[in-house]
């Protein structure tokens, strides 16, 4: 690519002189350049020829012009490909951090999911042995821990899978029952403040990451990376 100025400049214009010198030894003569340079020189051959030369390296210099936008235009889209590449590589790890990241929660809701059946269970125990009634503590821990082992389930399926519209759905399922869940539990911070605190930050966080998963997800479908 040429760059006209200063020294730069004063070899190019020696390269072009040199190029059209050689056309005319060899007789390569462009006729509309050949037209225009008579028409402006009288019919007198030494003037034509040498309007013939200025407009003739004048000419190169505008397709040496030329060539430069049109490299500059294919950089300009190379990097508007490489940055939206870019842009689609870092979404695609927006999305797959966030549902490693949201699966991670998941877990820990789920584990205090059944940690609460189990302590609902021995109550109901207790009260069995009691011979107080029990039947309905025994029913909330028993839905409490198949309901936490479905979860598990479902998080373990969206571990294993690369497919996205699968892993909506099960993580629809999963926010739908576990952002209620965390926050009806931060109500235990009445009688347990540290629990009822961190099942209040564990809604926030998963309402965070539900937002920026439906938000990558969104973005990837519509550009139609997924």
């Amino acid at each position: 690519m040429f760059n006209f100025s200063s020294k730069e400049q004063r070899k190019t214009e020696e390269y072009l002189y040199s190029i059209v010198t050689e056309e005319i030894e060899r007789n390569e003569i462009q006729k509309p350049l050949w037209t225009k340079a008579l028409a402006g020189s009288d019919n007198d051959k030494q003037k034509t020829q040498a309007l013939y030369i200025k407009y003739r390296v004048q000419k190169l210099r505008d397709e040496i012009s030329d060539q430069q936008e049109i490299e500059r235009q294919q950089a300009q889209r190379e990097n508007q490909a490489h940055a939206k590449v870019q842009k689609e590589e870092r979404n695609l790890s927006t999305l797959d951090t966030t549902v490693e990241n949201t699966v991670s929660t998941f877990h820990w809701l789920i584990l205090a999911m059944i940690i609460l059946s189990i302590g609902i269970l021995f109550f109901a125990y207790i009260f069995y042995s009691s011979g107080d009634s029990y039947e309905l503590w025994a029913l909330i821990g028993g839905v409490f821990m198949i309901l936490g082992f479905y979860l598990y389930y479902l998080t373990s399926k969206v571990k294993k899978t690369n497919d996205y519209l699968e892993i909506k759905k099960r993580l629809n399922i999963l926010f739908l029952i576990l952002i209620p869940f965390s926050l009806l539990s931060s109500a235990l911070g009445a009688v347990a403040p540290i629990l009822g605190l961190g099942m209040f930050i564990a809604f926030i966080g998963l309402s965070i990451r539900a937002v920026k998963f439906y938000s990558a997800f969104n973005y990837a479908k519509r550009n139609n990376l997924i």
